[in-house]
């Protein structure tokens, strides 16, 4: 009878305390070993997850791997991946703002750097990098020269050796490994605008409970940062002395 009476208790408990006793103390969310975008998103996230009372721990894994590790559930998600990443692995959950907007481009030493379409550039070669799935979508089922390489890193290098006619990257890492590893390679970045990148922060499917909580922490966060910056773009220039 007191077995009843407790479960009975249980099942009127309200709901937010019920979060508050499941609410995890700390999650391990895997990160693309050298996505070269991340110092910005990884101070987002942990500032929102701080204000949930959570800490959170980043841990680097090759790019396929980590998918793989969080859809399994042996980690708890991802820093960061396209919004259709559920579709493909099915146990993770989008939390739906997105954490990180940028340029992506085309790279080519030697190929053309005019164009309109990627119809002239059908049969050429291109290296992207292996388990990062929005340059998947940039360039599949356009063309079919794909290869597929580790790191952002070894895509450049492919290029400068001549293994491959193109490169596609987002725009700031993309300048930080040309400018650091092949100055004098002879790089450029290809005219033709590839679509706006949008990354979103991802949970296994047993944390979709924090995703509310989430994703207004991180629309204020990101809020804060905009009218900050507004504020000191509208501030006067000092004058030179």
């Amino acid at each position: 009878m007191k077995a009843l009476s407790f479960m009975f208790a249980l099942l009127l408990m309200p709901a937010c305390q019920l979060q508050a006793a499941d609410k995890p103390s700390q999650l391990v969310i895997g990160q693309v070993s050298d996505a070269g975008i991340e110092t910005r998103v990884t101070k987002i996230l942990k500032k929102a997850y701080s204000n949930l009372g959570i800490e959170l721990i980043i841990k680097r894994y090759p790019s396929k791997r980590s998918l793989v590790l969080s859809n399994h559930g042996i980690i708890d998600g991802e820093l960061f991946r396209i919004k259709t990443i559920g579709s493909l692995f099915t146990n993770l959950r989008v939390v739906p703002v997105p954490i990180f907007q940028g340029k992506t481009a085309l790279y080519t030493i030697n190929g053309k750097t005019e164009l309109n379409s990627l119809q002239p550039i059908l049969a050429s070669t291109i290296a992207i990098q292996r388990g990062v799935h929005w340059q998947e979508q940039a360039i599949l089922p356009k063309t079919t020269g794909i290869t597929r390489v580790q790191t952002k890193a070894l895509q450049f290098e492919m290029l400068a050796l001549a293994r491959v006619q193109y490169v596609v990257s987002e725009q700031e890492p993309a300048r930080v490994i040309i400018e650091r590893d092949f100055p004098h390679a002879g790089i450029k970045q290809v005219s033709l605008p590839l679509k706006p990148l949008k990354l979103f922060h991802v949970l296994h499917q047993r944390h979709q409970a924090l995703i509310p909580a989430l994703t207004a922490q991180i629309t204020k966060i990101l809020a804060a940062e905009k009218a900050s910056a507004i504020e000191q773009a509208a501030q006067p220039s000092s004058p030179a002395h």
